[in-house]
């Protein structure tokens, strides 16, 4: 029985892991970032941040969390793919 939940924990943390390994798409996320975010395109402000942290941030924001509130707002109309894909492709940008 023991073994059993061994191998089910580990299954579990080896599918989480995948799952966090997959990051985003860069090159769909500059089709996003074309369509709706001129303001960072023109700042080029996000540019070679750290993936994790931009995920993390839009996350936050798609939760209702953070300033300025109009980030909220356009953060709650994308998908988690999405959000990965446009964080891949600030943070490949230099």
């Amino acid at each position: 029985m023991r073994s059993i939940a061994l191998l089910v924990a580990l299954c579990t943390g080896l599918l989480c892991a995948s799952a966090l390994a997959q990051g985003g798409n860069a090159q769909t996320g500059e089709a996003l970032a074309k369509r709706m975010c001129s303001c960072h395109n023109t700042k080029k402000d996000l540019d070679g941040k750290p993936e994790a942290d931009l995920v993390k941030k839009m996350k936050a924001y798609k939760a209702g969390q953070g300033e300025p509130k109009m980030m909220i707002t356009l953060a709650g109309k994308l998908s988690d793919q999405d959000i990965l894909d446009s964080s891949a492709y600030y943070a490949a940008r230099k």
